[in-house]
Order: structure tokens, then sequence, then C-alpha cells
């Protein structure tokens, strides 16, 4: 149903004329419906919800907190326009759906979405676990998709599958005429597909590893397994030109179909004229960096390959690369040499990559996909960028439809993919979510359950956040290295945190978040990383990678204990229990063992061994239970029994030990992109919401009904309420 409605849509506005005061809210909730149409499509009820949580945000007043202010100034951002309308429409749903449907419930977002409302794209979510290549048709209408088991086709104006051609095998390219009508493929064979029906045209021989159609459609390039560099008669198949090569990564054909270029695993940019057969040119572009080291995150010297990653002619005898140094350089093939560096990225070697390039089809513009999770657009004329696409995956192999209005780019996770098909001509101020880029990596909710804690892992800041408003309250910045571990005092009144550079790490902040009074604590440890306050507030549990584990007296500033828990290596996490007399912990490295230790005088209670990866351990309030939440890796929630050591209960899907232990009313868990709320009496669903990239954790206050989140692959903080008088829940 939902998919005939996005067709509706389309059809109403095909049929509205440019000028209709109505035409503009109708492109917006299209929008809306295609960003989230496949979760909506599994659960039916969440429309609402979805449309709330990106309609709402798009003009509503509370906007403007949650936003960083455009270096340019606000301008004409959708909420200061003098005919708000979409948050309007939604208040009159929402006042509706509560009239008529009494105990209807939903997930509030109490932040905007990382990724606002545009007017400028379509969305696909595929289910597809291994995609090596994608193209766009060049009416902007079809996504071809390669992966390891054949080519699968969408369709853009439904966000719906078409057809799976599986007879092509693991599928390393894809390529459509410029008509649109063929597509070219590239596998163990070579092959020209029928772009519609999908079936056969020509199989053109030598297992292949990228493939390329001419701009005019009459010739096929291959870079083969072979080391060789084949060109064919596209029409009848004959074999025309055979060049040796290396192992080639990829190629181009210049605008004039004069010339062809291939970059190869050695570094190599070669150029061959089509017509005479002659090497034009063979320059070395990564000779000069060949192998470079630099210090990584944690210290250590890593060896570095530069090489290329793309190739894409700029002008006839004009080619851009890409490489792993943060460039696109334009080379004159025949002169063999760099005539401009333009440079993409900066900074660390590790997100330096450059990986695609792609000309639009008038020239005036280069889209170059990056490492660093962006696509970028720069004018040619002045090599300037003008436009940045942030949380991306990559940019597609053909991204640009023929007229040049549309922009193939990829997102989401390797097994959750997403594709938006962006429209370059509507204009749209670019806004940027307070925060977001900042790994909130790690997320405590306060005692009263009012706010939330959370450390940077970029920055290296510790924020306060309201659970009513979810706006950012405080923040103390970061020294060195990201957040390592916070936690609240029992009062709420201070944050604890410790970071994760070596010097550091020695230092325990303490800080008085409301005034922000700030004291440091001395711990002369190697690398403290995680933190514990007694029940009491007068004790201060300071683990280190050394498996050590500090119990410092606050009130006299002493030590009170040392625990040597044998967790070497990193990764420890701690608990005290409710009455303050026993300290859990369990670590990453070697057997994960979970240790009860006696907080007074730090000799071994218990211990007993788990198969999850801990990283939240949380006791009881009456100190016969202690709950386990396991990591992405493993991810699930353990009830152990203290008295006897033995396992009682596991519940699947990444979730807040607190609140399985506490007994909240509602329980929420993560699991395939998508966090799921039940009442726990009646162990009745009563809520889903989507989460396109990926969670790191799942966190909520002591007095539950709310959640908060970490998107982590475009590093954002989501907030989330409970809405709705539940009765239908007892029904």
């Amino acid at each position: 149903m939902i998919f005939e409605l996005v067709k509706d849509f389309s059809a109403a506005l095909e049929a509205m004329p440019a000028d209709h005061p109505k035409r503009r809210m109708l492109q917006l909730l299209e929008e809306a419906i295609r960003r989230d149409i496949h979760f909506i499509d599994r659960h039916p009820t969440t429309l609402f919800q979805c449309m709330w949580n990106l309609c709402w945000w798009y003009d509503c007043p509370d906007a403007v907190q949650h936003y960083e202010e455009p270096e340019d100034g606000w301008g004409d951002v959708p909420w200061a326009m003098s005919n708000s309308i979409l948050c309007e429409e939604m208040q009159q749903w929402r006042g509706q759906k509560e009239e008529t449907t009494p105990g209807f419930h939903w997930l509030r977002s109490l932040r905007p979405p990382g990724d606002p409302l545009h007017l400028a794209y379509s969305t696909l979510r595929v289910d597809i676990q291994t995609i090596t290549k994608t193209a766009l048709s060049p009416d902007g209408q079809m996504v071809v998709i390669g992966s390891d088991d054949g080519v699968y086709f969408w369709d853009v104006a439904s966000s719906q599958e078409v057809r799976h051609v599986s007879d092509l095998g693991d599928v390393s390219g894809v390529s459509f005429s410029p008509g649109g009508r063929r597509i070219a493929v590239s596998a163990t064979c070579a092959t020209v597909i029928d772009a519609v029906s999908g079936t056969t045209i020509l199989s053109l021989g030598g297992a292949a590893s990228c493939v390329r159609f001419s701009p005019d459609g009459e010739l096929v390039g291959a870079g083969c397994e072979d080391g060789t560099l084949r060109i064919w008669d596209a029409d009848t198949g004959e074999l025309l030109r055979c060049f040796e090569c290396h192992a080639i990564v990829a190629i181009a054909f210049s605008p004039g179909v004069q010339q062809i270029a291939s970059v190869s695993c050695d570094g190599m940019l070669r150029a061959w004229s089509l017509a005479s057969g002659e090497l034009l040119g063979r320059v070395d572009l990564v000779s000069q960096y060949r192998r470079i080291v630099w210090s990584d995150a944690w210290g250590d010297d890593v060896d570095y390959e530069a090489s290329l990653h793309d190739v894409a002619f700029f002008r006839e005898g004009g080619v851009a690369c890409c490489t792993s140094e943060g460039t696109v350089e334009l080379v004159d093939v025949q002169a063999c040499e760099t005539v401009r560096r333009v440079m993409v990225l900066e900074g660390d070697m590790q997100s330096k990559a450059v990986s695609n390039v792609a000309f639009s089809p008038d020239g005036s513009l280069m889209a170059v996909g990056a490492a660093d999770g962006t696509v970028r657009l720069l004018e040619t004329e002045t090599w300037q960028e003008t436009r940045c696409f942030k949380k991306c995956k990559a940019l597609s192999s053909e991204p640009f439809s023929s007229c040049g209005r549309y922009l193939l780019i990829r997102g989401g996770e390797d097994s959750c993919p997403t594709y938006r098909v962006w429209d370059l001509s509507a204009s749209h101020k670019e806004l940027t979510v307070k925060a977001l880029g900042v790994w909130q990596h790690r997320a405590v909710p306060s005692p009263d359950g009012r706010h939330l804690a959370t450390g940077g892992f970029d920055d290296g800041a510790v924020r306060v956040w309201e659970f009513e408003t979810g706006l950012s309250v405080n923040v103390l910045e970061g020294r060195s290295g990201y957040v390592a571990d916070l936690c609240w005092s029992p009062d709420g009144d201070v944050i604890a945190s410790v970071a994760s550079e070596l010097e550091a790490s020695k230092k325990v902040r303490l800080w008085s978040w409301r005034d922000g009074g700030e004291q440091e604590l001395e711990i002369e440890d190697a690398w403290n990383e995680t933190l514990a306050y007694a029940p009491d507030g007068r004790y201060l549990a300071v683990g280190a990678k050394n498996g050590r584990v500090w119990v410092w007296d606050l009130l006299e500033n002493r030590c009170q204990a040392v625990l040597d828990t044998g967790f070497n290596g990193g990764g420890m996490t701690l608990a005290f229990s409710s009455d303050g007399n026993a300290i859990a912990s369990s670590g990453w490295h070697g057997p994960t063992r979970v240790k009860i230790w006696s907080a007074v005088d730090g000799h071994q209670l218990s211990s007993w061994e788990t198969h999850c990866r801990v990283d939240c351990l949380v006791f009881s309030a009456d100190g016969e239970t202690l709950a386990l939440g396991g990591d992405q890796a493993r991810s699930r929630v353990e009830l152990w029994s203290l008295a006897n050591s033995e396992k009682l209960e596991t519940i699947d899907g990444r979730g807040d030990a607190p609140t399985v232990i506490g007994k909240h009313e509602f329980l929420a868990l993560y699991s395939d992109y998508e966090v799921r709320v039940t009442h726990r009496a009646t162990d009745k669903t009563v809520a889903w919401y989507p989460v396109e990239y990926g969670l790191g954790y799942l966190r909520a206050p002591a007095s539950g009904g709310a959640w908060a989140f970490d998107q982590h692959t475009i590093n954002h903080l989501q907030m989330v309420v409970l809405e709705g008088v539940l009765r239908s829940v007892e029904q």
C-alpha cells in the first residue's frame, strides 16, 4: 500500500502546475514518505510517526535551537518563512489521531534528523549484502546495482526492486549505454544486457574487473583479469583493440571517444589512441610516495601504500585520477605530467583516500567520493568546492544522469545500504544539527532521569543534554584524546570523566556541571579507562588498561583499596552494588569473565566465564542479580544470579542493561536496523523506530519511557520519547 501511495504522490506532482501553492508541501511529503518507505512497509502503523519526525522538524519554531548557525547567516531557512506549512499540518494530524485513535502510541524524536528534508532527492533502501558497482540510468529513473549474485534493477519512482538477473555471476562493474537501453556488465564474462528485460544481447568474453560504454554508445571497454584492456564494437561484439596493461582498477573513455585511459594496481595511469592504438602516455603518479609511515590513533607506526582508485576524462587528453593522498590529479596524458593537483581532503592519512571521480555531462562539475564519508562537488572552472554531501558511503561509478540534474550517492551501512538520487537543481540551505559528526561514544543518563551525559570521541568534550527538550545545556571542553568513560555522582551534581591519551588518563576530571566548577583526581597509573561511583558518592572506582582498579576515597582523597582484576589489555567495565560493598568487573581481552570483589578490602568474592563481551554491568536493587550488556558484536543482555553464578536469562538485541534489571514498564531493544519498544507486562510491541545508519548504544533514563542512542555511522545523537495514552496495551 505504501508503494502505491508514493506512486500517487508522483502522479499528482507530475500533473500539478509548477506554480501551484501546494506543490512545495506535496514534494516534501513525498520525500518524507520515500525516506522511510521500506520501514513503513514493514510497520504500516508508523506512517504518522515517520512523517512527524521528518516533517515537523522541517519548519517548526523549535528547530533553530538545534542547528549550527551557517557562516553566511540563517537566511531563508524553512522556519523563518512566513508560511510555515509542514509543522502546522503535522499538529493538525496529531490532534486528529489523538481524537480518533485513543491509545495510539509512537516515538517522538526530541532532536531533528541528522539528514533533514531538502526537496532534493529520492531514497532507495536495498537488501543486498555484497555490492560492487552501481550506475544511474541516463534519465535518472533507474538504478542498476552489481553484486556477487548478479544485477539488481531498482525503480527510482516507486523505490522498489523491479528485476534481478542472477545468471551473470559475480558482477564487478555496470555501465549504461547513452540511451539507457543497454547495460554493459563485467563479471566472469564481459556482457551486454537489455536494460528492460535483463536478457543477454552480447557475450563479449574475457573475465573482466571493470567495464564502460563509450559516450557515443558504439564501443564497450573492459579491464580484464589477464591484465589487458579490451575494446569491442557494441553492436556486433567484434574485438577491435587489445592493449597490454596490468591489473586494471578503472577505465574511462574521452568525451569525443578519441582516447581511453586506465589506472592499475601498479599505480600507473595509461592512455591510448583509439584510432591508431598508440600508447599516448604512461604516468607513475604514486612512486614519489609509494610507502609512507604515519602514527595511528594508538601511537603505533603503520606502513601505508599509496595507490590510484578511479579515473575520468575532464577533456580530450586530460585525465583526472583519484589517489589515496586526498587529491585528484589532473594529468595531460600526452605530456605525461600533472597539470593541476586538486586537494580534496586534508588530515590523517587513514581518511584521506579519494575513491571515486566523475564529471557531469557538460563538464562543469566534478564529483568526488572520499573516505571521510563525503561526496563533494567542485566547479571545474575554478576547481572550488560548491557543495558537500555528508553521511555517504560512496559515489556511484556512473553517478550523473544525462541531463546532469540527478546524482546517485550511496549511504547507510554495508549490511543495509541506502541509495539517494539527488536533484541538483533543487536549491536548499545547508544546515547542520549541533554536534552532528561528533561521535558521542559514551552516554549515561543522570540519576534523576532528566539529563544525559555524553563523551565525545572526536573532540573529547563532555556534554549534558536535557531529556525533555533534546538540547545540550552545558559542555566541558576536551583536553587530549577522546572521552574513555564518564559517570554521574549519585546526587547528579558531578560528572567524572577520564580521557584516552596517556598523560590525560592519569587525571580524572570531576565536573560540577551546573556551576562549571572542576577538580582533578590524580591517579598515577597507565591509561585509566573506566569509572564507577559508589552509591553513597564517597568512593570512585577507577580502572586502568593494565587490569588494576583503584577504589578512591573522595572525602579523604586517598586510595581505599587496589584490585588486580587480571583484565590486562583494556576494555574493562565496572559497577558498584547497590549497598556499595561489592564491585563487579569484566574485560574484553582473553576469556571474558565477570569477577565480583569486596569494595572494602579488595579480595575476590566470585568469578565466572561468559561468552558475552561486556560493555555494561548493573546490579539489581536487591543485590541478587547482575545484568551484563553485550557490545555491538554480541548484541544481547544477560541476567546472572550472584548467589550461584548461574545465568538466569538471555535477552537478544542491543538493549539498556539498567532498564532490563530495573524492571521498567517498557523495554527497548535494537536489532536489524530498528529499535523495538515492548510493554513488559504484556510482552506486546507498542512502537518501532528506524535506525538507518546502525546503533552504537541504547540508553534510557531512570524514569523510563525515553531513550537515547547514537547512529554511529553518521555520529548523530538521537533522543526519543514514547508518546500516547497506552490504554490499548492492556487490551
